[in-house]
């Protein structure tokens, strides 16, 4: 799964949250960047996101790339 799928999926699952806001996450925690450090020093990428958001989003996002990974293990066995 690209990471475009990932945030169009992210952008539903959050539908609330401005997409724009998702995709500047997506980007802080590819860069490596921890929750604290987001919510205490990018809150001009964030926006309005409270840490509990941040939290939801990035899990959500993890899960979507660990089922990513899984899904191109299973391709090249089969």
């Amino acid at each position: 799964m690209e990471q475009s799928q990932s945030l169009e999926f992210l952008s539903k699952d959050f539908s609330k949250i401005d997409s724009h806001l998702i995709e500047n996450l997506v980007q802080l925690l590819d860069e490596g960047a921890t929750t604290s450090f987001i919510t205490t020093y990018q809150r001009d990428k964030i926006g309005p996101l409270e840490e509990n958001q941040v939290i939801l989003i990035k899990n959500r996002y993890n899960f979507l790339k660990r089922l990513s990974a899984r899904k191109e293990i299973g391709r090249a066995h089969v």
